[in-house]
């Protein structure tokens, strides 16, 4: 029945798919701590020659509450990549509340492609991390991605850590990426107990076996609903991948960097290696796509290195094919460490897989020429918008990028300019530190901020506004005034 569920699903995909190449989620998981800000990067390999959507939309499953412990910037709900693009990504802003919260989760999925078709890794999920520590800590023993053999079972064991006192308890809970709950394995929902003086309850995870040629089956595993209110679940669930026990398996796609991951920008290129592992039945596919870094200084595709995508071809029993990808070499002298990865993706046929630490590799280009160079309009040696950061949490955030804009193309074009960022840039990295430490003080910091931000980005209304403010000011100045007695009003 699945099998024919999969294969009507993606008939009607298909039916519906243009020359849009296929839409899948760059990671299985984004990692963030309260105050941090991250992206959900969403992917196309294949075509890219029309522009393509899909509905982002949050799971009901889960701990973290929209609003409450994250927010994400996407009004319209839909994700959108630009014909000739290859990624977009959608920022997404871990919120401070106060006190001891534990690790909170979320879910998102992508949906409704206005062409194209969807990959497999159309489910990612949300990680918040809480830096206050609660007085009893409840966490996975494991922190590795687990693999366990359809038909077997997995021992997960768990930890106690805190100076509180008396028994804690736990709910252990599942939530499915690929597998699928009692189709793959059984329900592993079970109240855990944490003693003070022993230790904690150890839970069973039962995988199902079956006779269908389907590949490695992904889920995560998370605690809740803590008790008492003392102890909070800490650290980070655990990824479990459950291998397929039949025969003919076309195997499970992994990157690496063909030799240093470090390269100086005049390397020429670098390679990489795409393995075949835990099985090479059979022709079998995968594609590989660049997606630049995320941060500000970060390598960008057509500038510090040659962007692209294409699809790797293994005949049977092939295990291994390699590429390259062209690093540019400039005259001009930018950050030091520009980073930027490649992934694979949308791999072929269905029983195939990406192995999940493996989706990636990263490659950080190491810059080669003299200290100085370059033309007027480049960084000057400030490439950071460091008490802006710290107000918003992340370099990429959309208000950091305009007050960066407004440096790069306004202030550094002018002398004054100059002198006034170089000022900046020598005092603001300790008060960044400090802001950045104290969520009240980023608070008022981004209040203080958004007039400045509000001119920057509409600088045609703030002339609007000024040119009312100076119309008021000049008629209360031209006023007729009254005589009153004793003098002038």
């Amino acid at each position: 029945m699945r099998r024919f569920l999969f294969l009507i699903t993606g008939c009607l995909l298909a039916t519906g798919a243009g020359a849009s190449g296929v839409i899948e989620f760059a990671d299985r998981g984004l990692n963030l701590s309260e105050g941090d800000s991250g992206f959900l990067t969403v992917m196309r390999t294949g075509d890219d020659t029309d522009s393509v959507s899909a509905v982002l939309s949050v799971g009901l499953a889960g701990t973290a509450r929209l609003g409450t412990d994250y927010e994400v910037d996407l009004s319209t709900g839909v994700v959108n990549i630009a014909a000739g693009e290859r990624f977009a990504r959608v920022p997404v802003d871990a919120l401070t509340r106060s006190g001891a919260n534990g690790t909170r989760f979320a879910t998102f999925s992508l949906a409704t492609p206005s062409s194209g078709v969807l990959g497999p890794a159309t489910t990612v999920v949300l990680q918040i991390e809480d830096p206050d520590s609660a007085d009893i800590q409840l966490r996975f023993s494991a922190t590795e991605v687990l693999r366990v053999e359809e038909g077997s079972s997995v021992a997960i064991t768990f930890e106690r850590a805190g100076s509180g006192s008396g028994l804690a308890t736990a709910d252990l809970f599942s939530f499915p990426l690929t597998a699928i709950l009692g189709v793959d394995y059984e329900d592993p929902s079970v109240t855990l107990e944490f003693p003070e003086i022993r230790d904690p309850d150890e839970a069973t995870l039962t995988t199902l076996s079956d006779d269908a040629l389907e590949g490695p089956e992904l889920l995560t595993l998370f605690l809740e609903n803590a008790s008492p209110d003392a102890a909070e679940f800490e650290g980070l669930g655990v990824d479990v991948v459950i291998d397929d026990a039949e025969p003919g398996q076309p195997g499970e796609f992994t990157i690496t960097v063909d030799g240093n991951d470090e390269v100086r920008e005049d390397v020429g290129s670098v390679a990489f290696f795409v393995d075949r592992n835990r099985g090479s039945t059979g022709d079998a596919s995968v594609a590989w796509v660049t997606i630049d870094g995320e941060d500000s200084g970060d390598a960008v595709g057509g500038e510090d290195y040659v962007a692209g995508s294409a699809v790797l071809q293994y005949a049977d029993g092939e295990t291994r094919a390699r590429f390259e990808v062209e690093i540019i070499d400039d005259d001009v002298r930018t950050e030091d460490r520009r980073r930027f990865r490649v992934y694979v993706g949308d791999p072929q046929p269905s029983a195939a897989a990406v192995a999940p630490d493996g989706r990636f590799a990263e490659i950080t280009i190491l810059e080669d020429d003299d200290k100085g160079g370059g033309s007027d309009n480049d960084c000057k040696g400030f490439c950071d918008c460091f008490i802006a950061t710290a107000a918003w949490g992340s370099p990429l955030h959309p208000r950091v990028s305009s007050l960066r804009h407004f440096r790069d193309n306004v202030l550094l074009t002018r002398p004054e300019g100059r002198a006034f960022v170089a000022l900046y840039y020598r005092f603001s990295p300790p008060l960044a530190a400090w802001i950045g430490e104290r969520p009240a003080a980023r608070t008022v910091v981004r209040s203080m901020l958004w007039p400045v931000v509000a001119v920057v980005e509409h600088p045609a209304l703030a002339l609007v506004f000024l040119g009312l403010g100076l119309g008021a000011m000049n008629r209360y100045a031209r006023r007729p005034r009254r005589r009153w007695p004793g003098g002038w009003e």
